[in-house]
Parts: structure tokens; sequence; C-alpha cells
């Protein structure tokens, strides 16, 4: 009784192939999804298997350790999900709270980064998070300096947080010969990539969603570590949780938004 926790969100049938692999997200099974299929968004309380229940280390907080729910583990995830080297450029396309997240797991890594965003308070909070470049989605010259950053021929991965056609075909567009994208942002778009685009400079495009139980369990251990701190804009008590939609709706949630369920 009182133990602190965060949980994984998949309520998973641990039986199939993926669950057997380590791929909880993907289980053909799945019986729900906290918060999503589930109950527990916005509530005072709900109820999840132990098994999905992952103790919080003594210096996470509540509000880091939430977060790790959906922010960060999807974007440690995402990571994994890339083959990157020390030194290797990545491009982050979006950096919003999970981008923010990526840049500061990649930067651990030692692999340089670039942000590319549309508003100035994005690009502001990538820099704060540890991006080596910011550059404006609106820059006419964003590509070349993608290029000149990275030798010349572009950036091995490109983290596409968006997910809309225009910024699938910037991502391939920044991605250099032989690269990966990694689509995390989603929409109800079809991509802008023609298939000799991809057959002929051997691109790779990855989906990630999500993680697994031990993405969420590591995610725990880099927050209690310092590699991971999810850089929060604003808080807002659950009765005001309307004004924290619109908030986001408006564009300005340049960051992680917290709802204060109870002090």
């Amino acid at each position: 009784m009182g133990q602190r926790v965060a949980p994984h969100l998949f309520l998973t049938c641990q039986q199939c192939r993926y669950c057997r692999t380590g791929r909880d997200a993907q289980c053909s099974r799945v019986k729900g999804v906290l918060g999503v299929t589930t109950h527990g968004a916005f509530a005072e309380f709900f109820k999840a298997p132990a098994r999905n229940l992952l103790a919080l280390p003594d210096n996470v907080s509540f509000e880091a350790g939430g977060l790790m729910s959906c922010a960060v583990i999807t974007a440690l995830h995402a990571y994994r999900r890339a083959r990157l080297s020390l030194q290797d450029v990545a491009v982050i396309l979006g950096p919003g709270g999970i981008g923010q997240i990526l840049i500061q797991i990649l930067r651990s890594a030692g692999v340089k980064t670039v942000a590319v965003g549309r508003s100035s308070e994005s690009l502001e909070m990538a820099r704060k998070a540890g991006a080596d470049l910011s550059i404006s989605l609106k820059a006419p010259d964003a590509l070349e300096r993608v290029r000149d950053f990275s030798g010349g021929e572009g950036a091995q991965c490109v983290f596409e947080c968006v997910g809309t056609a225009a910024t699938m075909k910037l991502a391939s567009q920044f991605t250099q010969r032989g690269g990966q994208i990694i689509v995390i942002g989603e929409e109800a778009d079809f991509p802008e990539i023609n298939t000799i685009q991809i057959a002929q400079g051997e691109l790779e495009i990855i989906g990630s969603r999500n993680g697994s139980r031990q993405d969420a369990a590591d995610a725990l251990n880099m927050m209690a570590l310092g590699v991971i701190s999810p850089l929060i804009v604003r808080r807002f008590p659950l009765e005001d949780l309307n004004a924290a939609i619109q908030f986001m709706r408006n564009g300005q949630a340049h960051g992680r938004l917290i709802v204060t369920v109870k002090d």
C-alpha cells in the first residue's frame, strides 16, 4: 500500500508471439490501452493490473513518472528502432514533447541532433533540450543547412514526429541514401514519397509506437539517472482540464502539459 508507481499502458495477452518477444505494444490480442480504450484518462482513480505497474525511483516525481507512460517511452522506443552510431546526425522533425525527449536521449548517445520545427518557441525548447542545431521549417535554406551540418549527404536518421504528407516529404529530403525515417507522428495522410526515391535511395521507413514494458522500465531508470528530464511548460488543475485542452489545440504547448489531479 502507498507505493509510488507509473503504468505501462497496454493491457496485453502475454501469450502471442509479440508479447513473447518483448513487443508488447503490438500484442495481437490486446485487451485495452489505459486512458484510451479503458478508463484512466483524466480520472482521479483507475484500476490497472499489478503487472502493468512499475515502481517509481525515489528521485523521479509523480509528474515525470506520469509522462513516462506516453511521451518518454515513445521517444526511447523510437530511438531503439533506429540504427545510429556515435557522431551520426539525426533530424528531429517536429521538436515537441516527444521530440525534446528524443534530443536528450540522442545527445546522451553521442548523436548530433538537428531540430526542425515550425514555431520559434518549440525550437527554443529544443535548444534547451540539447539540440546542436535548430532550423525553422520556413527557412528557404533548411535542406542545405541540414546537408552542410551532416557533411553534405544528409542525416543518417530522421525522426518524423508530425506525420503529415508534407513533413514526410521533407523527411525523405533530409535523409541520406541508405538512411532511415522513423515515423512517430500519426495522421491520415498519404506520404509524398515515390517508390523510385525509396528504392534508388534504399531508404528505410520504420514505424514506431509507444513501447514495451522493458522500454518503460528502462525509461524510468534513465530518468532516475538524469539522462531524461521532460520539459514541462505549464500545469493545470483538473477542474481546468478544458482550458488545458484548448491551450494545446491553440498550439501553445511547446513542451509537456501537466494536469494535476490531486496535490
